[in-house]
C-alpha cells in the first residue's frame, strides 16, 4: 500500500469515527440551543440515472435547522446549518439498505416573496457518513461521502412557518476515492415547521 492510500484510509477513519457521533450529537442536543430552528421529514424515489443493472432508489429523512443567517446584508441570501438522518434503501437484490448521518450546510435564494408565500432555491452540501459502502450495485470508494440537494421550495401560511421543497440529491465522495459511481435519488419532498 503506497502512502496516499494511508493517508486516504487514515482520514476515511477518522471520519468514520468523529462524523457519526457528532451528528447524533448535534441531533440531540441542537433542540437546546436558543436560535434552534425547524424540522423537516422527507421522502425520496428514483431510478438511479445510468445504472446497468436498473435499480430504483428510495429515502426517509429526517433533519433539523438550528442556524440560519442572512448573508451579503440582504434578506433574500440566507445561510444555513443543521443536522441530518436518512434511511436510504434499493430494489436491487443486493446491498439494499444503508443509513446516513450528515451536517448540512445550505444556501437559499429567496426571490417573488408575497403576503403569504416565500419562494427560494436551494443548495444543500452535506458531508455525511453511511454505515455501507453500497447501495445496490453503486458501490462507493468509501463511507465518508457529500450528500447533495438541488431543489426548489416555498415557506408558506399565514407566518410563513411552514415549508415544502422538491429536490434533486446525488451521493458521492467528490473523487476523494476510487470508485466514485454516485448515488441518486431524483425525486425528493420534505415537509418542515419553524418552531
Amino acid at each position: 500500500m503506497n502512502s496516499q492510500q494511508c493517508d486516504r484510509r487514515l482520514i476515511f477513519y477518522a471520519m468514520k469515527t468523529i462524523l457519526s457521533p457528532l451528528c447524533a450529537t448535534v441531533l440531540v442536543l441542537s433542540s437546546q440551543l436558543a436560535n434552534a430552528d425547524q424540522w423537516n421529514l422527507g421522502l425520496g424515489y428514483g431510478k438511479q440515472p445510468s445504472a446497468n443493472p436498473d435499480q430504483n432508489n428510495s429515502s426517509f429523512d429526517l433533519s433539523y435547522t438550528f442556524y440560519r443567517t442572512s448573508l451579503f446584508d440582504c434578506d433574500n441570501w440566507e445561510f444555513q446549518l443543521g443536522a441530518g438522518y436518512s434511511y436510504l434503501w434499493t430494489d436491487a437484490d443486493i446491498n439494499e439498505d444503508l443509513h446516513l448521518f450528515s451536517i448540512k450546510t445550505t444556501l437559499r435564494y429567496y426571490f417573488l416573496e408575497r403576503d403569504w408565500i416565500r419562494p427560494f432555491l436551494n443548495v444543500t452540501i452535506a458531508p455525511a457518513y453511511m454505515t455501507e459502502d453500497s447501495l445496490g450495485y453503486r458501490r462507493q470508494g468509501s463511507n465518508f461521502i457529500f450528500d447533495d440537494h438541488f431543489g426548489v421550495g416555498a415557506y408558506f401560511g399565514e407566518n410563513k412557518d411552514w415549508e415544502v421543497m422538491f429536490s434533486y440529491r446525488h451521493l458521492s465522495n467528490a473523487n476523494l476515492s476510487k470508485p466514485n459511481p454516485g448515488i441518486d435519488i431524483p425525486f425528493n419532498l420534505s415537509i418542515g415547521k419553524k418552531f
